[in-house]
């Protein structure tokens, strides 16, 4: 067995999960990953969902009802009070139970061993693409679906080891944005902090806006020009400078900071 396995199946049964953990959702398993059959057929995403900041502590003492024998970690850390306030790790199917105890077997695996959760991202990856390639298409992979652990800080040899694979994050921080390496492609993720002058130096900027499904978005926002961000969920294929990406967030009543931009 993969180094790595035995660990995530054995905490998935102790949070009360299932029996066949894994760590990526293929496309077809997400309604938010569908968005892409709009665009292309040339690519297929598989995505990572953790418990996003530090709730994994909180959710393992809900499941399990005594304390983890290992350090939890920040795996958001530069996340803010507004994005925690609404973070996507609670609406549609990750709200429910057992998408949650999912999530929390692989935060888990990745605070009790970042040795073995590398190894199975390895593996899980090498499996996808080899399903992938028999299509035809380009696998894409996001590992910071609800977190942001940065696969190019803490794990470059994954890059390195899968050239034919374009590996895509939202991230928050100081990082380089754009194409950082050949198959690396991260776009800037926005805060309720950011204004025009904070985003100046920065490539395309995602901002979670208060407009409804299909509703139009405007041409400009924050002095750039607008991307629908709600087309596809492919943000390597934008234009790649100077752009705002927009997704609608409509009706979140959590925000109280900010978070998700009114526009006009």
């Amino acid at each position: 067995m993969i180094y790595g396995k035995q660990t995530l199946i054995d905490l998935s049964e102790q949070v009360g999960g299932g029996m066949n953990p894994y760590l990526f959702t293929r496309q077809a398993d997400s309604t938010k990953l569908s968005h892409n059959a709009d665009v292309t057929d040339q690519y297929e995403q598989i995505i990572c969902y953790m418990l996003p900041h530090t709730s994994a502590r909180r959710y393992w003492l809900e499941f399990v009802g005594f304390p983890a024998p290992w350090k939890w970690l920040n795996v958001c850390p530069y996340s803010t009070p507004g994005c925690r306030g609404v973070c996507l790790v609670d609406s549609g199917h990750l709200a429910h139970s057992p998408a949650k105890r999912a999530m929390l077997a692989r935060t888990a695996l990745y605070c009790k061993s970042q040795e073995m959760f590398w190894s199975l991202v390895d593996h899980e990856i090498r499996l996808h693409n080899r399903r992938v390639r028999r299509k035809g298409k380009t696998l894409v992979v996001r590992l910071d679906g609800t977190s942001q652990i940065n696969i190019e800080e803490q794990a470059p040899w994954i890059l390195d080891m899968h050239p034919d694979v374009i590996f895509q994050d939202y991230l928050k921080g100081p990082y380089k944005t754009g194409w950082t390496r050949a198959n690396r492609y991260v776009v800037s993720s926005g805060t309720e902090r950011d204004t025009e002058v904070t985003i100046r130096h920065r490539n395309n900027v995602v901002f979670p806006v208060n407009v409804p499904k299909d509703a139009p978005l405007p041409r400009v926002f924050m002095g750039r020009l607008v991307v629908d961000g709600d087309k596809h969920d492919l943000r390597f294929l934008d234009h790649q400078y100077d752009r705002a990406v927009l997704v609608r967030m409509k009706g979140n009543n959590k925000d109280v900071h900010g978070f998700i931009r009114e526009v006009s």
